[in-house]
């Protein structure tokens, strides 16, 4: 068996999504693929827990429909060939593979292998926009990147062939996908103008907890997601090589700031000219690590905040009560942004309307005399007297 080049070993880098994010990543080991037409397409990834398992999206290698097996050493230990061609997706479920087929519209197809690779079901997909594949225990997750008004995870029941659930993507093109136990992984491309970054979906929470971002030694093309019972790998293309490369990383830590508002506006009514009104804004964070705020800007410099409040520190399922100021300088109608910026992985900045309206004092009636005296006026006569009262 032919055994990788091994560009790094045991070489830690670590990476933090943003500050104060309590997830962290070492990037243990990075193993060159062989530069063959079959290992430059890797693209679908999975792992038993004792091997790693790869697929190609070839078209053109005589190997298309093989199934490639590594050892967590990152060795080439074996493969299972199979005629089902081009690949885009492979998963192991436990007892059997599925294996996403990708042809035409018509004909890409879910298969399903029993573990020496023979095909005993499969399931047509209508589409062949379809890039990973991952098994949660009771249903095939899968990414689509095609058409971008539906990119996202979905799952599906296999004895149904229905979808039973869906996760939307921050970005259009999800790749690999992989599942811990308690977090969704999917790999992200940039062929839209994405960042590509590994994101952290907690399903308990129904939001993005976290990322990775893929960055040198990473270089593109971000491609199959495997967990194997203790680390993440991916299949990419390294910095500096032609051939692509399996990344293995070590997962440590949990917990990341997630922000909730609770409301889209903030309404602060009547206020005199010239004095200051207040409304407070409860940030919550609803998240299982520390938020941090440590800036807030208005489009709107009648609408303020204290100087000195930031940053502001929130921990997991805490709250904090922000006053938010307003001080007209004319009468009439204001309006305005506020925009909240934190280490929310999934909201880095969360915005909020605001409103007001200046008016001038209350009025109040008063006279310039409290009486006055007309004097002696001829009764008859046409002799007038005025006087101006003013108001």
């Amino acid at each position: 068996m032919q055994n990788p080049r091994m560009i790094f070993r045991c070489m830690t880098i670590l990476i933090f999504f943003w500050a104060n994010l309590l997830f962290s990543q070492t990037l243990l080991n990075v193993y060159e693929l062989p530069g063959e037409a079959y290992f430059n397409s890797a693209y679908g990834l999975t792992s038993d827990s004792s091997s790693i398992w790869l697929s190609s999206g070839s078209t053109s290698a005589g190997n298309a429909g093989q199934l490639t097996r590594f050892d967590l050493n990152g060795n080439q230990t074996g493969s299972i060939q199979t005629t089902l061609g081009s690949s885009q997706g492979l998963t192991w479920t436990g007892t059997h593979f599925w294996y996403f087929r990708r042809a035409t519209t018509a004909t890409s197809a879910f298969v399903k292998l029993l573990p020496d690779g023979t095909p005993v079901d499969t399931i047509l997909t209508g589409t062949n926009y379809i890039s990973g594949l991952c098994w949660d225990g009771d249903g095939l997750w899968y990414s689509l990147y095609y058409p971008n008004e539906d990119a996202a995870l979905y799952k599906m029941d296999v004895t149904t062939q229905t979808v039973v659930d869906t996760i939307q993507t921050l970005g259009d093109q999800p790749q690999g996908i992989a599942f811990d136990g308690q977090f969704f992984y999917y790999a992200m491309d940039n062929n839209d103008g994405d960042a590509e970054n590994i994101y952290i979906y907690d399903p308990a929470k129904s939001d993005t907890v976290g990322l990775i971002p893929i960055a040198d030694p990473i270089s593109t093309s971000p491609r199959g997601l495997a967990w194997d019972g203790n680390h993440l790998w991916l299949v990419a293309d390294p910095v500096g090589t032609a051939q692509r490369a399996l990344f293995e990383f070590e997962i440590s830590g949990g917990g990341a700031g997630n922000i909730d508002l609770l409301t889209s506006l903030l309404n602060f009514g009547l206020t005199e000219v010239a004095t200051v009104d207040s409304v407070a804004l409860n940030i919550l964070n609803i998240g299982n690590g520390t938020l941090t705020v440590d800036n807030i800007s208005f489009d709107n410099p009648l609408f303020f905040i204290e100087n000195d409040l930031l940053p502001i520190n929130i921990p997991a399922s805490g709250n904090q009560t922000v006053w938010v100021y307003f001080s007209p300088d004319t009468a009439g109608n204001q309006s305005g942004t506020m925009s909240i910026f934190s280490n929310d992985p999934a909201e880095p900045e969360a915005q909020l309307s605001l409103t007001a309206r200046g008016m001038f004092s209350n009025p109040t009636i008063g006279l310039i005399a409290d009486s006055h005296d007309f004097g002696n006026i001829w009764v008859g006569q046409e002799g007038i007297t005025e006087w101006e009262l003013r108001v």
